[in-house]
């Protein structure tokens, strides 16, 4: 694996907020891309406490260096700062903003002023398999995921080691210290059963019994690891067909390595019934960082019903509903088509796509067969849509 990867994002010339979780490589794209500006970094005790103590600081910085580019990186951290940046804004009509984070919780619960929308939004995601040159082994990638670190690392006891310093990180720096929550005892075990039920239909009075706290907490739990881009929300695709429709929601993470960090599961082999739940969520997030950076807004939700008659992701997007379904098998058998032919005769979809870890592309009950790379490459080559 290449220790240099070319990220997809592209910067732009007008202010933005660059969000994403923690790892995914925010700040080192920033520096590649933003240089010779005003550069402040939260993380940094001197600019935090400065600032925390006086935000008025930021005016002073910005004219002591005739800055043109301000870039803020962990603006949650102080999101009074966003009053500042947007005096600034009005003031010097050609002064650019870069603000990054890795939680919207912090800037939602204080109503912090989001600019009044003079500043876009972008999100990053971890390495992709674009960026990669499509150069991966899946085994590897749903073993430990695509955080730039863990891609740079040799051997798996040092992937293992960041993973578990990772979880750690995130618990102490996103949760405890900014007291996210009352007890930190619970939403640790809230982690490590919501990572079991990565990619599951999620039942909230369920998830309260096995976490052993209420569901108004658990609901709460659940807004913390998606304000912290730590986990998505994919929603039931209701199509009103012919029988009864799954409607709750699934809960995704943003990478299966950090998944099986929070299950403590690194030190053991992928159990036969998780490997689908992260080939979904490795998938789910190649489509949302395609979708993102190439600004294509797709919609993405999955279908199922009680019987098991499911398609893991219904894609809407330029018109059109494209049915994806996902195996992990060697070899597609055509029971696997079930649910996408379900949808096919309700003309709910216009496209259906089975993507596997094959070797063949394959034509079968009008759906295509696709092994994961050549899919991939399809996609990041603007020809899957």
């Amino acid at each position: 694996m290449n220790s240099y990867f070319k990220r997809a994002l592209s910067p732009s010339k007008h202010s933005f907020f660059l969000f994403g979780p923690r790892g995914t490589g925010k700040t080192t794209w920033l520096y590649e891309h933003f240089k010779d500006v005003l550069f402040i970094n939260l993380l940094k005790s001197n600019s935090y406490r400065d600032l925390l103590r006086n935000p008025n600081l930021l005016e002073s910085w910005v004219k002591a260096e005739n800055a043109k580019v301000v870039v803020i990186d962990e603006i949650q951290k102080i999101p009074e700062l966003l009053d500042e940046v947007q005096a600034l804004m009005l003031e010097h009509k050609g002064l650019q903003f870069v603000l990054t984070g890795s939680s919207a919780r912090k800037l939602k619960k204080m109503n912090a002023n989001l600019l009044a929308g003079r500043a876009r939004s972008k999100e990053f995601f971890t390495i992709t398999s674009s960026e990669m040159n499509f150069d991966f082994d899946l085994k590897e990638i749903l073993k430990f995921g695509c955080l730039p670190e863990v891609l740079n690392l040799k051997s798996a006891n040092d992937k293992i080691e960041f993973l578990d310093s990772y979880v750690t990180t995130y618990l102490n720096e996103e949760i405890k210290q900014e007291a996210i929550v009352r007890s930190l005892e619970p939403f640790i075990r809230f982690l490590e059963v919501s990572s079991i039920m990565n990619g599951q239909i999620w039942n909230n009075s369920e998830i309260s019994r096995q976490v052993g706290a209420s569901r108004t907490t658990v609901e709460g739990y659940l807004s913390v690891i998606l304000d912290t881009l730590i986990a998505t929300r994919i929603e039931a695709f209701r199509v009103r067909a012919k029988v009864k429709e799954k409607h709750n929601p699934k809960y995704y993470f943003f990478d299966t390595g950090v998944v099986r960090a929070l299950g403590a599961n690194l030190n053991s082999e992928i159990e036969s019934t998780q490997i689908g739940y992260l080939f979904e969520t490795f998938i789910l997030n190649e489509l949302k960082a395609y979708s993102s950076y190439r600004q294509r807004k797709f919609k993405i939700f999955y279908w199922g019903t009680p019987s098991k008659n499911e398609v893991d992701f219904v894609i809407e997007a330029d018109n059109k509903k494209i049915g994806l379904e996902l195996k992990t098998s060697k070899k597609w058998n055509s029971h696997f088509n079930f649910g996408l032919k379900t949808l096919l005769a309700e003309n709910k979809i216009t496209k259906a796509y089975g993507i596997y870890d094959g070797e063949r592309s394959l034509s079968e009950d009008n759906i295509k067969v696709l092994p994961v790379k050549t899919f991939l490459k399809q996609l990041w080559n603007d020809s899957f849509i």
